[in-house]
């Protein structure tokens, strides 16, 4: 190793150090760290050996004591402290800093907040009905805060300390002059409206997500087919755009890391600009500078070391953002570009195709193909430990598809620049690049409707073989080892995992999904599968449903059934019908106009109304009909299902009248599990309907939610007759097997 390495290795290990103990102090484990400081410095000070050890124990040491003090010092001067911050509504001057989205009913934007005592970044929720707000508005009203640590990560990350709900707006201001500070989300509006400008109708929101990282206009179903298929990472984060943008260049160079340089550092700068400078594009913007620039000044060129420091520069902008999985993955992503892409691109070239214009095209598949499996073999641990997901169909959906999807980004950006110039040129490019488009969605539509495209959180022992075998893959291509040892390894590790993951598998179960404010609950035994409400967090609510009974080898519902109609219990029922077979629905009463009963007949399902005793499968589950004629709450069916000595009974959102009504009409047995009505409301779950059944469990399916779920007056009704209250926002998804 030469001695200018050397050196730089000095900056490796100190950065490390500073980068560790920001994470442990960031995470809470500030008196962890601390022990682990008292102990690193009593063993410099009996540490004995090779100088070399000694020198990169005390670079580490001093890395994580400054980081230590840095921490605890940024958070005492910028980090508003739990009493600092007003416990009832107050208030509040604040500056737009980011353009608006739309959160389901309301509109949120960040801000720059000020109020009696104290200022600091925030999350702004408004009402649905506020008017656009832009970066640069100043906005006076009332509003509710509360701190964002612990409860949000990824606000953290993107150094936001504060949410708050806007009860009152008195007064805005708008932005008269343009700020230099504007500039960028001024480009980034334009840049958008080239876009819409240019590009066919249905390629809009893809281009959109791939150009920008704007993903509102990107549907559900192409979003979920994306990460399904493995290509999510490719839209899914600003920061991870930039890494594309400059592994692509760097990929187009070669060798040649001065010119990689040369035109990397102002594409990656302008990209930045140009997509509204977001801070996670901003701090992977500050990583690639960090690689790019040692060439340019002739400084010896380490990657780790480069790596490194550029973790440390985003750590001391804001400590918290080494917490966020935004710039987890962005710095995991560019590792394996800038680590395994080159080596891996030139072992797998065959020499003949190395040189020469005519297999230029083969190169291209090849490197970009490269690109990105490289970027995915060390980010997939981190992916499956996050959203619980590893795609199967990965492989042969990168080679097919990466190479236009890299053109298509490329592309993009020349084109909606040129849009700005020339629109009807652009137009022409634009229609040009969507057949690229057409292509990706035929592949991934393929791939994602194929039994099992990907493995999720419920067969962990799966997912951690999927990993093991990424992470094989490159070090198989790389070191060429014995290709025998290397396939028996992986093949026995399988037969473990698959071993391990039969041997949980029961005959049945049920099961409360975490779907946040919502409800949705899962019965299967043996080979017949009920699905009792799938609503909650928007689409999502149906994915999680698919991806719970995809895991168990379940394609097909026997038996959909609908409590009632409220969204809170529907909203997911389109994306479980992409993704399973329904072979019959079953609804409380007469009601053609709703969304569900449409869909439902577009696509062939029967529709059964529940007017009288329903019994499903031998018995197993009895729909029993509404105890009123309305078509709200109170007008739901109620659904008692049995298996193995072990009855459950389900009433929707019923109120406590109908409740007693139910008990006085049916004979219900004495339960093991009631689930509690209407998420745990003060009106539902009453004391008659608790004191005749007597369930062991009581079930709330709660999110966040402003209504105060689980109401304190339900939970005392259920302890008063001896049960136990389990609610999926503390307990997450829950599940009894038999």
């Amino acid at each position: 190793m030469h001695n200018g390495v050397k050196n730089l290795r000095k900056l490796l290990w100190f950065s490390c150090g500073f980068s560790a103990a920001a994470l442990l102090f960031v995470c809470g484990a500030a008196a962890v760290l601390t022990a682990l400081l008292l102990i690193g410095a009593a063993a410099l000070l009996f540490l004995r050996g090779a100088a070399q050890l000694r020198r990169r124990a005390l670079a580490v040491f001093l890395g994580a004591a400054l980081a230590f003090g840095w921490c605890a010092g940024y958070r005492a001067l910028l980090v508003p402290a739990p009493d600092e911050i007003p416990k009832e509504a107050t208030a509040f001057s604040a500056v737009i800093t980011e353009p608006m989205r739309r959160i389901g009913t309301r509109r949120s934007a960040e801000a720059k907040v000020l109020w009696d005592g104290g200022s600091a970044p925030c999350l702004l929720y408004f009402p649905g009905d506020t008017q656009e707000l832009f970066p640069g508005d100043r906005v006076r009203g009332i509003a509710s805060l509360r701190a964002a640590e612990g409860w949000s990560e990824y606000l953290l990350a993107r150094g936001t300390f504060l949410t708050g709900n806007v009860r009152e707006i008195t007064e805005v201001v708008p932005q008269t002059a343009l700020s230099v500070r504007q500039l960028p989300v001024c480009a980034a509006r334009m840049l958008r409206q080239s876009i819409r400008d240019c590009f066919p109708e249905d390629g809009i929101p893809f281009f959109l997500a791939l150009v920008t990282g704007d993903r509102s206009e990107l549907s559900f179903e192409a979003q979920n087919r994306l990460s399904v298929c493995g290509l999510y990472h490719t839209i899914s984060l600003s920061g991870m755009h930039v890494s594309v943008l400059s592994g692509f260049i760097a990929m187009l160079c070669g060798r040649q890391r001065k010119l990689a340089a040369i035109l990397g550092l102002p594409a990656v700068w302008l990209f930045t600009l140009l997509s509204g400078a977001a801070s996670g594009t901003v701090r992977a913007a500050v990583m690639q500078t960090v690689l790019l620039t040692a060439p340019l000044l002739k400084r010896e060129y380490d990657s780790p070391t480069a790596l490194a420091a550029a973790l440390l520069l985003i750590v001391l902008q804001n400590p918290w953002a080494i917490a966020g999985v935004g710039t987890q993955m962005s710095f995991l992503a560019t590792a394996g570009i800038f680590l395994l892409c080159a080596p891996l691109t030139q072992r797998l070239t065959p020499e003949k195709w190395k040189e020469g214009r005519r297999f230029a095209p083969l190169r291209y598949v090849i490197s970009t193909t490269v690109f990105s499996l490289s970027a995915t073999a060390v980010t997939q641990p981190l992916s499956v430990m996050c959203f619980g997901m590893g795609s199967l169909a990965a492989l042969p959906v990168n080679i097919l598809c990466i190479w236009a999807i890299t053109l298509a980004f490329a592309g993009g950006i020349l084109t909606a620049l040129l849009g700005l110039v020339f629109p009807a040129a652009a137009v022409v490019a634009a229609t040009g690049l969507d057949l690229l488009r057409l292509w990706t969605d035929a592949v991934t539509g393929f791939f994602s409707a194929l039994p099992f495209p990907a493995l999720y959180g419920e067969t962990p022992f799966l997912l951690a073989w999927l990993c093991f075998a990424e992470m094989l893959l490159p070090m198989l291509l790389l070191l060429r080892p014995k290709r025998t040892t290397a396939f028996a390894c992986a093949a026995l590790t399988f037969a473990l995992c698959f071993g391990f993951t039969l041997a949980e598998k029961s005959r049945g179960y049920f099961t409360m999904l975490d779907v946040g404010q919502g409800q949705s609950l899962l019965w299967h035994d043996d080979d017949r599968t009920a699905v009792i409400d799938c609503g909650g967090s928007g689409e999502e609510s149906g994915e999680i449903a698919a991806r719970a009974l995809l895991s168990d080898g379940v394609r097909q519902v026997d038996a959909l059934i609908l409590t009632h109609f409220d969204r809170d219990h529907t909203e997911g029922i389109a994306q479980l019908m992409e993704r399973l077979r329904i072979e019959k629905l079953y609804i409380p009463y007469e009601a053609e106009d709703e969304a569900v009963v449409k869909l439902a007949a577009e696509r062939g399902i029967p529709v059964s109304v529940v007017k009288e005793h329903c019994e499903l499968f031998d018995g197993a589950i009895t729909l029993m009909p509404p105890t009123s004629g309305k078509t709200d709450n109170s007008g739901g069916l109620s659904v008692l299902a049995s298996a193995a000595g072990c009855d459950i009974l389900v009433t929707g959102d019923l109120p406590v009248r109908e409740e007693n009504a139910l008990l006085k009409r049916e004979k219900l047995p004495d339960l093991e599990v009631l689930v509690a009505g209407h998420h745990g409301s003060a009106d539902a779950t009453g004391a008659r309907l608790l004191g005749a059944l007597r369930p062991e469990l009581v079930w709330i399916s709660v999110g966040e939610n402003s209504y105060g779920h689980p109401a304190p007056e339900m939970l005392s009704r259920v302890r008063a007759v001896g049960g136990k209250a389990a609610a999926t926002i503390d307990n997450k998804t829950m599940t009894i097997r038999w």
